[in-house]
C-alpha cells in the first residue's frame, strides 16, 4: 500500500512539473518579430493622458513576421520618458524594426538595418 501511495505521489509531482514547464515556456518565451515601417506612417508627436500624467510620443500598430513566417499585430509606444522628445525620435517610413514580444505583451523594440533582417523574412516584408 505504501508503494502505491509513493508511486502516485511521484506521478503527481512529475505531471505537475511537466505542466508547469509547458505553461512557463508558452507564457514567457520571447519571440522576435520583424517589421518594415509602411509608407504613410504618422511622423508627428501626439500627447495623451494616462492617469495624472501627460504622455508625449506616438503609438504604432504594425503587423510583424517572426522567423517561422507567422504574423501578428503588435502595438508599441515611443514616449518621452522624462526627456525632451522630437519628431526625429519617431519611426520613419522604410525603417526596419525588431520587436521582442511575449505571447500577449510587447517587451522591447529596436530599429535595425536591412542587412540584419533574415533574408527569408526580408522577402515577406518588401
Amino acid at each position: 500500500m505504501k508503494k502505491i501511495i509513493l508511486g502516485l505521489g511521484v506521478l503527481v509531482m512529475v505531471l505537475t512539473g511537466f505542466t508547469g514547464f509547458k505553461f512557463y515556456t508558452n507564457a514567457f518565451s520571447k519571440i522576435e518579430y520583424y517589421v518594415k515601417v509602411p509608407s504613410g506612417v504618422e511622423t508627428s508627436l501626439e500627447t495623451w493622458r494616462e492617469g495624472r500624467f501627460n504622455i508625449t510620443g506616438r503609438r504604432y500598430e504594425f503587423v510583424g513576421v517572426n522567423e517561422e513566417g507567422q504574423d501578428r499585430v503588435l502595438k508599441i509606444e515611443i514616449t518621452d520618458n522624462h526627456r525632451r522628445m522630437s519628431e526625429e525620435d519617431l519611426l520613419q517610413e522604410g525603417q526596419y524594426v525588431l520587436i521582442v514580444a511575449l505571447k500577449n505583451k510587447v517587451l522591447d523594440y529596436e530599429v535595425i538595418r536591412e542587412d540584419q533582417v533574415p533574408s527569408d523574412i526580408l522577402g515577406v516584408l518588401k
